[in-house]
């Protein structure tokens, strides 16, 4: 069987890439792949909702099995490029803001303990040990939230030795710990006396 020779080759417009041409037909400016593309970005322009409705069946027939295997390559992608996943991540949240407000917000509220308590950890974890019952710190600050829910003043945990004082440095932990108004924290700041 005998293979056809091209007539010429041209240089294509958009990829800049020479492809041949086996007839004189048509446009004659863009090779194949990108006609296809122009065509493919053209269809999905004119039929915006046709992503999302691929995606939904696709979601149907996906079974636990494909979101797993879905999720390991995503983590492993993460892993073995942390800087390029970042870098991507951070441009998309800096394209996506409000978008991205509007989801840490409802995560807030659905999850309001647990934020809270990692916040809490976060800033008191240079002066944790590491033998402090973490569950009883957390208790002490359910009580807080409790008696400014139920009393409607708002309520704080104090340290009792400041954890950051001028004089003296405590821990964070239970026997430190103490419910106070928040006003009577604020006006306490970071100060100690004995007896106090």
């Amino acid at each position: 069987m005998a293979t056809m020779e091209p007539k010429r080759h041209e240089v294509c417009s958009e990829c800049r890439r020479s492809f041949p041409v086996y007839r004189d037909r048509g446009d004659m400016t863009k090779c194949k792949a990108c006609k296809m593309a122009a065509r493919t970005t053209a269809y999905r322009l004119a039929h915006p909702d046709l992503r999302s409705k691929e995606y939904a069946k696709w979601k149907e027939r996906a079974t636990a099995d494909d979101f797993e295997a879905k999720r390991a390559r995503e983590q492993k992608r993460h892993a073995d490029n942390p800087k390029k996943s970042a870098a991507r991540m951070g441009e998309w949240r800096s394209k996506n803001r409000d978008r991205v407000r509007e989801r840490d917000r409802a995560y807030y509220r659905a999850n309001r303990e647990k934020c809270i308590q990692y916040v809490v950890d976060r800033n008191a974890s240079f002066r944790t040990p590491p033998w402090a019952e973490k569950q009883e710190i957390a208790r002490v600050y359910r009580v807080a939230r409790r008696l400014s829910e139920v009393t409607g003043i708002r309520h704080h945990v104090d340290h009792v030795v400041p954890l950051r004082g001028r004089n003296v440095c405590g821990l964070h932990v239970q026997s430190n710990l103490r419910v106070i108004a928040a006003e009577d924290n604020w006006r306490k700041h970071a100060s100690f006396s004995v007896g106090a």
